[in-house]
């Protein structure tokens, strides 16, 4: 399992986005724990794989954004070097 770290302008995103959405850390949570778990789950931005790019859809109906970020793989480390929260492009099912 790899540690994962957040760049302070990533903490500070995060601290703004809990203001908007109700259920930000249940997502966040999420990207979190798999990351920690497989880390190469991103797409590469680097030919090196090291850089990676990795968006995780929201939902309307669930209170959730939209979540994009951009990390870096370095054993033992995942450090998350940017992120960028936005209104979901749709809802989640049929109602």
């Amino acid at each position: 399992m790899h540690t994962i770290r957040l760049d302070s302008a990533v903490e500070g995103d995060l601290d703004d986005a809990r203001r908007k959405w109700e259920r930000v850390d249940d997502a966040w949570n999420t990207i979190e724990w798999a990351l920690a778990r497989d880390p190469t789950i991103g797409t590469p931005l680097s030919e090196s794989g090291l850089a990676r790019s990795l968006v995780v859809d929201g939902s309307w109906a669930h209170d959730m954004p939209t979540i994009q970020i951009v990390y870096i793989f370095e054993e033992p480390y995942v450090t998350i070097k940017s992120v960028r929260f936005s209104d979901p492009a749709h809802s989640a099912g049929n109602a």
